[in-house]
């Protein structure tokens, strides 16, 4: 539980971290505890006599709080439900996840959106992000009839091909994939063929970015998609609730194309 909350209270409001070094060069500190949702035994805060021994001792009944916090659900069960203290494990194990994934600490205001919150902004910038693509694929550069390249992963001596759409998969498990080949063989194409596949599995909502028009502005990644036409009525926390919950996918076409200087800016954009 401890692991999985990253030593946090996962009361959100105080999120401390409850281990760390003690005063002296060998010791550590922790100031956090496993705290039950539904007690272990009757007359405990919140017991629920339908789980089993095994169900009471699992993780899944457990909480990871400090120890302020951990005395005060305890004291006010009427006031912190089970339903509460489970929405407060889950908050604090995405926090967690996202902590890890992006090498930062994430913004509570995200964490504490509701799912209705996260699937409003979804719905609305997957329809923008629909127009907007069709919007590439009207422009002069679009093939008339374009057609899926075979892609392939090199493992040592091992290769495997697969289509466009099997990266949609790829994106799924990988925080970053990158596509390489010589200029001119169809990565801009099929980098938007990427998109197209994205949406339509409408798990995430893909954005297409090219790299070269991007850099010649200060922009923010967000700030420059919210002065696309297709994106005139969508804000920059819609993104950012987005991407902080996994279900935003940024295509950047043309690293190969930027500056020193302006592939260290591409790595700085939040």
């Amino acid at each position: 539980m401890a692991h999985r909350a990253g030593y946090r209270c996962s009361k959100p409001d105080c999120g401390i971290p409850t281990r760390g070094a003690a005063s002296d060069d060998d010791r550590t500190i922790n100031i956090g505890f496993a705290a039950h949702i539904t007690a272990a035994s009757p007359g405990g805060p919140r017991y629920d006599s339908t789980l089993t021994t095994k169900k009471r001792r699992h993780h899944g009944n457990g909480i990871w709080l400090c120890g302020t916090h951990g005395k005060l659900v305890d004291s006010d069960e009427s006031h912190f439900t089970v339903e509460e203290l489970l929405k407060w494990k889950k908050l604090a194990e995405r926090r967690s996840f996202q902590e890890v994934v992006a090498s930062k600490p994430s913004p509570l205001g995200a964490l504490l959106a509701d799912d209705d919150d996260v699937q409003t902004a979804f719905n609305l910038l997957l329809d923008y992000s629909t127009s907007d693509l069709r919007a590439f694929q009207r422009s002069p550069g679009w093939p008339s009839h374009p057609i899926t390249l075979n892609l392939r992963t090199l493992d040592g001596e091992s290769t495997k091909i697969f289509v466009v759409s099997g990266l949609v998969s790829g994106i799924d498990l990988y925080d970053q994939v990158t596509v390489i080949a010589a200029p001119g063989t169809g990565k801009t194409t099929t980098l938007l063929q990427l998109a197209q596949a994205t949406l339509a599995n409408a798990a995430s909502v893909a954005v297409f970015i090219p790299l070269s028009e991007w850099a010649t502005g200060s922009d923010s990644f967000f700030q420059s998609l919210l002065r696309r036409a297709a994106f005139r009525d969508a804000s920059e926390s819609q993104f950012e609730l987005l991407a902080q919950h996994a279900k935003l996918v940024l295509i950047l076409d043309g690293w190969n194309e930027l500056d020193e200087a302006s592939r260290r800016r591409v790595r700085n954009v939040p």
